[in-house]
């Protein structure tokens, strides 16, 4: 039975353990579920989550390049996580129309263009932008500060993972941003849902 699907039930309870932020540990004995399993979803979470952040920063980059004088203000932070570089992942912060942006700027891969899976299917693109869904949108007026606090929020959540391989680095990258982005538990959990049939493939 390694391949039997998962109930309704344990796919609502992992996303809501996922947005408890419980480690893959504690997940799996809360839901009596092997680790290994829980760690592949979660991972597929983190994947919908940079296809979801990578398809909202589309649309709020095509709707603020249709303005008359576009611009696009940044700041590069290095973000630290102990088994990746040591000198720490570089990382563009931006800030457009109340969203926080990143764009990881290491060996141009395209990473982005990975995990931009078909979103269109599971959101509406106008009302990605301008706060949409519900969202409350990121004072975008001090961007120095903004990056900053990013910068810390971020690395305090990867420290409590002791550390994650740098090729995963790209994924909990786009997890801060949209936790960042999105405060609310309810929100987060709202989101996921809606993303339920491309995580559970």
């Amino acid at each position: 039975m390694k391949n039997k699907p998962l109930s309704a039930y344990k796919r609502k309870k992992l996303i809501e353990s996922f947005c408890d932020e419980l480690t893959a540990t504690q997940a799996a004995h809360r839901l009596n579920l092997d680790r290994n399993t829980v760690n592949k979803y979660f991972k597929r979470i983190r994947e919908c989550i940079a296809g979801y952040r990578e398809y909202q920063k589309m649309n709020l980059m095509v709707h603020v390049m249709s303005r008359p004088e576009p611009r696009v203000h940044s700041v590069s932070k290095r973000i630290v996580s102990t088994q990746a570089d040591e000198q720490g992942l570089p990382v563009r912060i931006m800030c457009i129309d109340g969203q926080l942006l990143t764009e990881v700027e290491q060996g141009a891969n395209g990473q982005g263009s990975k995990y931009m899976m078909q979103m269109s299917t599971y959101f509406n693109g106008a009302a990605s932008v301008n706060g949409g869904n519900g969202i409350p949108e990121v004072d975008c007026g001090d961007l120095d500060r903004l990056a900053e606090d990013f910068y810390e929020f971020t690395s305090r959540r990867l420290k409590k993972f002791f550390g994650i391989k740098s090729h995963y680095a790209y994924l909990y990258i786009k997890e801060a941003e949209f936790v960042f982005n999105v405060k609310e538990y309810a929100q987060r959990e709202k989101l996921l849902y809606r993303m339920a049939d491309q995580i559970f493939l």
